[in-house]
């Protein structure tokens, strides 16, 4: 016989595996949107300038050439998809993350982007996943590497990104 603490843990993993496979069903029946709509996205993400914040990540932080280099491309692809799917709760890696608090950080430029690319301001929630929603995190994070797969042929992981998603700070 089990233990009521081993009964909770095994009730816990069962409605965990069940929520899994309701996440894994919503996303099945996403809805990409065109190629094309994509490629016009990232011709407005490729008319910022990056320079500043390169150079910043490189001089102040120490990030090598090839971190930024890497970064800078999965930053241009996410506002490419904060464009093309501005209801989607999108959710970076940890490297992308802090790209995107440096361009935040240089308020003025951020804004004035921001304002060219989406036509308004786009917030940054930095709680998201720290206040009892962990599981809508990842979820979001699955279906931003769905998304980026999709579209660009890679994840959000890889060499250059070795964290998961921002939870594994």
């Amino acid at each position: 016989m089990f233990s009521p603490s081993v009964r909770a843990t095994q009730n816990e993993a069962n409605l965990s595996f069940i929520m899994n496979q309701e996440n894994l069903s919503k996303q099945d029946s996403f809805k990409f949107v065109s190629q094309a709509k994509i490629d016009e996205a990232m011709a407005l993400a490729n008319g910022i300038n990056y320079k500043k914040i390169n150079a910043k990540l490189e001089n102040y932080y120490g990030w090598s050439k090839e971190d930024i280099t890497a970064t800078n491309t999965l930053y241009k692809e996410w506002l490419a998809l904060q464009i093309c799917y501005p209801d989607v709760d999108l959710s970076p890696n940890k490297k992308l993350d802090e790209y995107w608090h440096m361009h935040i950080l240089d308020t003025l430029a951020y804004t004035q982007d921001c304002l060219l690319l989406f036509g308004q301001y786009l917030h940054h929630y930095p709680y998201f996943g720290l206040e009892g929603d962990a599981g809508a995190l990842e979820e979001a994070f699955e279906l931003t590497n769905k998304i980026y797969v999709h579209h660009f042929g890679h994840a959000l992981k890889g060499a250059a990104n070795p964290c998961g998603s921002t939870s594994c700070r």
